[in-house]
């Protein structure tokens, strides 16, 4: 498969996606980088719950959860079939932390697109994930159905990972 091929069909979104874009574009023409067919604008920002006025915004001036949400835009624009987000919500406070996730869920179910939730963050997985992979040093150590793992772990680190949780 060619990388352009791939682009299409995977999308990530990031941790800080304030610095995926760049500064000095204002949000649109962020959007329209790389798109080659019509955008259906006011379709796209009532999905991710985004204000039409952040178009014309840089940024910098938006809170961590619009820049989130104009990160998902961007992403959605390419239709992808899986989503990875990597620590997609760790910089966001509680309130907006839910608020995406929520917002992720409803677009989930709209679209059935995948997605691939890389976090540490195990109140998150044990709310929204239906399998679960724990890695350690780069390696599998543990996978499965969420409530099984989160209920009955063998390895011991994810035993510690649980037991740190609580």
């Amino acid at each position: 498969m060619k990388s352009r091929e791939l682009y299409q069909i995977v999308q990530m979104i990031f941790q800080q996606p304030g610095a995926s874009f760049d500064p000095r574009r204002t949000i649109e023409k962020s959007l329209q980088e790389g798109i080659k067919t019509p955008v259906q604008w006011e379709t796209l920002l009532a999905q991710c719950q985004l204000d039409p006025s952040l178009l014309k915004r840089y940024p910098h001036e938006l809170s961590g959860g619009q820049c989130q949400r104009a990160a998902i835009a961007r992403a959605l624009l390419h239709q992808p079939e899986l989503l990875i987000l990597d620590e997609a919500t760790s910089a966001l406070d509680l309130i907006t932390q839910k608020a995406i996730m929520e917002l992720l869920m409803e677009i989930q179910r709209t679209t059935h697109m995948s997605y691939l939730l890389i976090t540490h963050d195990f109140n998150l997985v044990h709310h929204y994930c239906t399998r679960v992979v724990v890695m350690h040093e780069g390696m599998v150590v543990e996978s499965g159905n969420t409530e099984d793992i989160l209920n009955h772990p063998i390895d011991p680190y994810t035993k510690a990972l649980i037991k740190a949780m609580v």
